[in-house]
């Protein structure tokens, strides 16, 4: 009985270890630009991993890591380093369940190497429609911000999604699907190499920030990698709740301010 319970008390310690490391990265690390430290981009659970018979075994993942996270990050080394036939991989990806029902993959628009890349969270239904980003209501919303801060939406901003096929109920993105789709977005943002950053909405909080916590996160600059990089809310919460406006003008202004020196 003894031995017993000895086995159980180490099996409970083990799964409890296991438990820590696979949500350890889900701490997010925040620092005011202009710091010494990197914010750290958040792991995202929930890619399944298939079993594959008569394979050599996976190597093992680094210390803190899951498996869904290694096979992320394998992914995104077999992705190309130009927008164009990275564009052409995310137009032929069937890695999930939404890629049946889309009637475009909305990859992203805009210069290389601009002054500001914007991020939202999926595509919605007009953006699925035309395949591009931030169509619609919320689209001519977001182009009145740009002008606002002294910017043109075409010549100055590229635009993209985390997700690039709509989620057909307009709901927020599943961990899962995120988990599946952010290798497309961190490749992008590489590529693209932007001056600036603005990540519009929880899920693209969550993935170039590290917490999908818009009032704690607002209101200040943070660093993505080596990029500055504001947090704020998506256009499509600000045409529900217009008294959010003033929030993200607040939150505009710091960057602008950024961009001027």
């Amino acid at each position: 009985m003894n031995d017993g319970k000895s086995q159980e008390a180490a099996r409970l310690a083990s799964a409890l270890i296991a438990v820590l490391s696979s949500t350890q990265d889900l701490i997010p690390d925040l620092p005011v630009a202009g710091g010494s430290r990197r914010a750290r981009v958040a792991r995202t659970p929930g890619i399944a991993i298939q079993d594959e018979p008569a394979q050599a075994a996976p190597a093992p993942p680094r210390a803190g890591q899951t498996p869904a996270v290694q096979d992320a990050d394998q992914f995104l080394k077999s992705l190309p380093d130009a927008l164009g036939p990275l564009r052409e991989a995310v137009a032929g990806c069937g890695r999930c369940r939404l890629a049946s029902g889309r009637r475009h993959t909305v990859f992203g628009e805009g210069p290389p190497n601009p002054m500001l890349m914007i991020v939202g969270e999926s595509p919605g239904a007009r953006d699925d429609e035309l395949g591009r980003p931030f169509s619609g209501e919320p689209g001519e919303l977001l182009t009145k911000i740009i002008n606002a801060m002294g910017l043109d939406r075409e010549r100055d901003c590229y635009l993209a999604t985390v997700l690039k096929c709509r989620m057909p109920d307009e709901s927020s993105p599943p961990p899962d699907l995120v988990g599946l789709c952010r290798p497309f977005l961190t490749r992008q943002v590489q590529i693209v190499k932007p001056r600036f950053l603005i990540a519009m909405g929880q899920t693209a909080a969550m993935v170039l920030a590290g917490s999908p916590s818009i009032s704690r996160l607002r209101g200040r600059l943070l660093m993505h990698d080596d990029i500055p990089m504001l947090v704020t809310y998506h256009p499509s919460a600000l045409l529900r709740d217009p008294a959010l406006k003033k929030l993200v003008w607040e939150d505009v202004k710091l960057i602008m301010a950024r961009m001027k020196t």
